[in-house]
């Protein structure tokens, strides 16, 4: 909840302010893409399914790029 309350505080504020540089839109769409490839790749395919094997340290940093997009718990995922 506090995520989302930060983001529209952002955007509304970024408004207000002229808009946002290329360099903060570049910045949130890596952080996107790699929020996005954490959830995908590492906590639906990997952690749920177990469809592919890995590296510990390749887990581990799936672990974290999923902990970036704010969808909680890997064992969530992996029960639901």
């Amino acid at each position: 909840m506090w995520l989302h309350a930060m983001v529209v505080y952002t955007v509304l504020y970024g408004f207000q302010n002229r808009g946002f540089s290329i360099a903060a839109w570049v910045w949130f769409l890596a952080c996107y893409l790699l929020a996005a490839i954490g959830i995908s790749m590492g906590n639906h395919r990997l952690f749920t399914h177990r469809a592919f094997k890995c590296h510990f340290w390749l887990e581990v940093v799936l672990a974290f790029l999923a902990g970036m997009a704010g969808q909680g718990l890997i064992s969530r995922w992996v029960l639901d």
